[in-house]
């Protein structure tokens, strides 16, 4: 498989942080392991990540609301 159909989508786990926020380092972002964690903690917050040859190639971190979907980071390596 290539491209897009090699990537699979799966929940963050803390494992993956690292590679989360080296990705947000090589985008000039700089947030830190405790914000997203506190984001986490929220009974309404989820985290998934983009796989590819299980490398995360990607993230992004949502807040679930009664009528709405609160985007927070997305990044893509």
């Amino acid at each position: 498989m290539t491209g897009a159909e090699a990537v699979r989508s799966r929940y963050l786990i803390r494992k993956d942080m690292p590679r989360v926020l080296e990705i947000d380092s090589e985008l000039g972002i700089e947030d830190n392991e405790s914000e997203y964690l506190e984001l986490l903690r929220k009974r309404n917050g989820i985290s998934m990540v983009a796989e590819d040859d299980g490398i995360v190639v990607g993230y992004e971190i949502y807040l679930l609301r009664r009528r709405t979907i609160a985007n927070q980071p997305i990044a893509v390596d």
